[in-house]
């Protein structure tokens, strides 16, 4: 188990303020973020409203006096916060009057555009207080007779965690420079060196193999704007985890350099401190808004449960069961419709399941019957007696593609068909109906060849599949002896019609594989490229040498691979995210599904995975460990590995997991200032990531627009009493 720490204090917190002159309407743009959020004092400090209006001035002038210049005095000081509570920085504002006198005032308005940073109070001097919660940069607003002057403000931020039984000692030797290489530690088993995280996610449970039991550890993170080192005592395995408030408020602050981490021993044996393993990680600005539902399935001599369960990314989302409202069902092959509206499963229940009729089974057990549900309450919109197999659903979840070969077994016999069924069928999820008419039956793909594990594109234009060929029975049932390769069909959602002739993308060696293992397409939110697997069998489901068939002990292999859908280049093996450090962790990662929105610059994946985790899960790489893990996948790609080493999605049940599919939800946005609600109890809910005193609140935003940059009302400007929104520019008011 992670280790509690007891004690915490701040060390240090460094400002620095940078004076900037602008007069009314004539000033340059001001970098812009969209949003209306006044200063709303979030330090506490008195007279933190964001707004002042100061009616007799000061330093001999009043309201209405014209002045030719406005500047900050001094331009740069420095605040430290040690640990004794906030602190704060006075400076002068300077105004110089027309026959050139320079007198000291205090502004009509103030306003500080980085509200999580300080809070800033009216008066000569005016005030930045600074409480040390988050770091960053953020832009003092003053007007003053038509004129505005700015000043920047830069927090850095320095935390110390020191547990129970941690000595000054022992803090000091961990703390001197020039450690020498611990002997015993060199490596991190969790998370991944260059992992891309984003914001507002489960604080990562750092892990390595501890010598012994009883060393005192010190993890050092640090990046430009902030620094926090964590003392604690491990007893038993090598794991800690920072405090999650600390984890959403050092990833908040990132600027985006690289947030390194170092682990430190001190060896209770021979007192002696060790340097003893560096990684760094990069922070995505932004969260992973959405819900993934997976199906958590196990399998044991025969025996089948499962279930689909929903699960938020993010810190304390736990997952929430689907239930068909019958014990006896097992929820199986499923899909999610990009929008979040539509899930659509296969329903199965011992001993045949709910009936599946002739023409419309898989030729052997009457079971399987897709079933539609609304999204997210899980509501039956319509349970089919139609066979599932595998299923896409279209982005808005009004149509299903599902099955293999529908026939009854005079039909088999005679090598005809369903009309509307040749290989796959499109029906409507809410009455069951079949579009007979959608030119599936006319498909151009090889004599004697099936499709299989369909995915539509976030925008419904392509729908890709998997071409394979089998025995007559085997395109019925849908399942995939011998892969081909992945074809890609257009699509109109207006006629709901399919193209004839599809693009088969060029497949590669797939080394140590062969194409025959292709399984599960997905396509990246933009639509140019699919991910998918190739393994030692497309599905996890096979006989397995001593296991039976699907069973948790089946050892399913393989590795993600990326491929331009239009039909050009060479497929790509995603190392990054298929190859963990340690060698028995290769070659275990399948079943990709991209998140249908790009976050922060990158693809987001969830994949099936049957590594380690860390010391946490360990063991035989079997189906028994299946679990879900998410990578970023870089935008701009090409013919190099585009992906990133992925991160454990926290908060999973414990049990096997697979097939995540990530949708679109609904969050909690961050209230406009004095709007009420945004209420919240942990950081999933809100669209931010971030959950503060119980409201959502969105942090490193800028908050206001200054004079001279782009506005759509008057609330977009700092200091609105004395700035308005006029064509489109934050200008002062006229002073009359």
């Amino acid at each position: 188990m992670p280790h509690s720490v007891l004690a915490s204090r701040y060390v240090v917190v460094a400002a620095v303020l940078g004076g900037a002159l602008f007069a009314a309407c004539g000033s340059s743009s001001e970098s812009m973020f969209s949003g209306g959020n006044a200063d709303s004092g979030t330090n506490g400090s008195s007279g933190s409203s964001g707004n002042f209006v100061d009616p007799n001035g000061d330093g001999g002038t009043s309201p209405g006096t014209t002045v030719t210049a406005l500047v900050f005095d001094p331009a740069a000081q420095t605040i430290v916060v040690d640990g004794s509570g906030p602190k704060t920085a006075t400076y002068k504002l300077h105004a110089t009057l027309p026959g050139g006198s320079v007198v000291d005032v205090s502004p009509e308005s103030l306003q500080f555009d980085r509200p999580d940073l300080a809070s800033a109070a009216t008066g000569n001097p005016v005030t930045l207080t600074a409480g040390g919660e988050y770091a960053g940069t953020g832009k003092l607003h003053a007007i003053y007779g038509g004129v505005e002057a700015l000043a920047d403000l830069t927090v850095q931020i320095a935390h110390k965690d020191v547990g129970a039984g941690v000595t000054p000692t022992i803090q000091a030797a961990l703390d001197a420079a020039g450690l020498g290489q611990d002997p015993a530690v060199s490596t991190f088993r969790y998370p991944y060196d260059k992992t891309v995280f984003p914001l507002g996610i489960t604080s990562p449970l750092v892990m390595w193999d501890a010598p012994v039991s009883g060393d005192v550890y010190k993890l050092h993170l640090e990046q430009a704007t902030y620094t926090y080192d964590l003392y604690a005592t491990v007893n038993g395995l090598g794991q800690l985890r920072v405090d999650q408030t600390v984890w959403d408020r050092i990833t908040a602050s990132n600027t985006g350099d690289p947030l390194k981490v170092t682990l430190s021993r001190y060896s209770m044996a021979n007192k002696t401190a060790y340097a003893a393993a560096t990684q760094s990680y990069t922070i995505a600005p932004v969260s992973l808004r959405g819900a993934i539902y997976y199906w958590t399935a196990s399998q044991l001599n025969g025996v089948r449960q499962g279930h689909i369960a929903r699960i938020r990314p993010g810190s304390g989302s736990l997952p929430e069961p689907m239930s068909t409202g019958r014990s006896d069902q097992c929820m199986g092959c499923h899909a999610v419709s990009a929008d979040g509206s539509t899930l659509a499963a296969a329903i199965e229940a011992a001993p045949t399941g709910d009936p599946a009729t002739s023409p419309y089974t898989n030729g052997w057990k009457n079971g399987r019957a897709w079933a539609s549900f609304d999204l997210p309450a899980g509501t039956v919109r319509k349970q089919t007696t139609m066979h599932g197999g595998n299923l896409a659903l279209t982005p808005d979840g009004k149509y299903t593609v599902f099955g293999g070969r529908m026939q009854t077994n005079a039909q088999a016999s005679s090598n005809t068909w369903q009309a509307g069924s040749k290989y796959m069928t499109l029906a409507d999820t809410k009455t069951g109906d079949i579009v007979v008419a959608s030119g599936l039956d006319d498909v151009q793909i090889a004599a004697g060849a099936g499709l299989a594990m369909p995915a539509f594109a976030p925008d419904g234009k392509h729908l890709a599949a998997v071409e394979f060929t089998g025995a007559a029975n085997e395109l019925r049932d849908n399942v995939l002896p011998n892969s081909v390769s992945i074809v890609i069909f257009g699509f109109d959602q207006a006629t709901l019609k399919f193209t004839a002739t599809p693009t088969r993308l060029p497949v590669a060696s797939f080394a140590p594989y062969a194409a025959t293992g292709i399984g599960y397409p997905s396509f990246t939110p933009n639509g140019k490229y699919v991910a998918f697997h190739v393994g030692n069998h497309s599905t996890g489901c096979f006989n397995d040498v001593g296991y039976g068939n699907c069973d948790d002990g089946t050892r399913h292999r393989g590795a993600i691979w990326y491929q331009a859908t239009d039909g050009t280049g060479q497929p790509v093996r995603l190392a990054a995210l298929d190859d963990p450090p340690a060698a028995g962790d290769k070659e275990l990662t399948v079943e990709p599904t991209f998140n249908p929105v790009e976050r922060g610059a990158y693809s987001w994946v969830v994949v099936t995975s049957m590594r380690d985790w860390g010391n946490k899960l360990t063991g035989a790489a079997i189906n028994g460990k299946r679990r879900l893990w998410v990578a970023a996948i870089d935008t701009a790609t090409g013919a190099t590995d585009p992906s990133h080493p992925p991160f454990y999605l926290e908060g999973q049940e414990d049990s096997p997991n697979m097939r995540g599919f990530w949708t679109l939800a609904q969050c909690t946005p961050t209230p406009a200032p004095g709007a009420g609600g945004g209420q919240c109890s942990a950081g999933f809910e809100c669209c931010s990531g971030f959950c503060d005193k119980g409201v959502c609140v969105d942090v490193s935003k800028i908050a206001c627009t200054g004079i001279g940059g782009e506005c759509t009302s008057s609330g977009d400007c700092c200091n609105p009493s004395s700035v308005s929104c006029v064509d489109g520019r934050c200008s002062a008011n006229v002073v009359k």
